[in-house]
This record gives C-alpha cells, structure tokens and sequence, in this order.
C-alpha cells in the first residue's frame, strides 16, 4: 500500500511582508548600504566592547596583584610592631636595666 501526497496548493505570490519587516525597513531604509553601515556599526561597538572587557580583565589582574603586595606590607608591618613591642619589654626587664647599669662604665670609658 502506498500512501500518496495530495498535491500542493501552487505558489501564490508573496503576500504583504509581516509588520516587523515594514517596521524596519521604515527604521533602516529600504536601501541595502543604510544596513550595511548599521552592520559595520555594530561590528566596530562589538570591537569596541570586546576591547573594553579585556581592558577590565587586565585591570582585575592589577587590583589583585596590588591586594597581594598590600597584604604582605601590612605582615611586614605586623611583624616590625611585634620585634618593636618585644624590644620595648626586654628593655623594660630587670636583667636589662641591670646589665645596662652594670656596663655603664665600659660604654662610658669606650666613648659610646
């Protein structure tokens, strides 16, 4: 059994071109060059977007790095306010305050 196809209907001759069509052609134009210059438009804002997103992603990286240095100076600076703060109770000690009155004479004599 083989099951034939109805025939189609003939071609009819193209109706009016949809709303959305008659809409941008009244934007655009009918001539082809004024879509044409739309198309290198959007293709140089495309560059152009591309171009600034790279532009970002070069000045993320930088940020990061700078956030990296500055959380190592503030370590530095951590450990310098500890051997300060260190400094500052071996002086204070007895044993300090006593070898440095016990070599007074020897600083005194050597001119320091």
């Amino acid at each position: 059994m083989s099951s034939q196809r109805p025939p189609s209907p003939p071609a009819e001759a193209p109706a009016e071109p949809p709303a959305e069509l008659v809409r941008l052609r009244e934007l655009v134009g009918p001539d082809e060059s004024a879509y044409a210059t739309l198309k290198v438009e959007l293709l140089a804002a495309r560059d152009h977007a591309l171009g600034a997103e790279a532009e970002a992603g070069e000045l993320r990286g930088q940020l990061r790095r700078l956030e990296r240095e500055l959380e190592a100076h503030r370590l530095a600076l951590l450990e310098a306010e500890s051997a300060v703060h260190e400094l500052s109770l071996i002086r204070g000690s007895l044993s300090w305050r006593l070898a440095r009155l016990l070599s007074a004479p020897a600083r005194w004599l050597r001119g320091s």
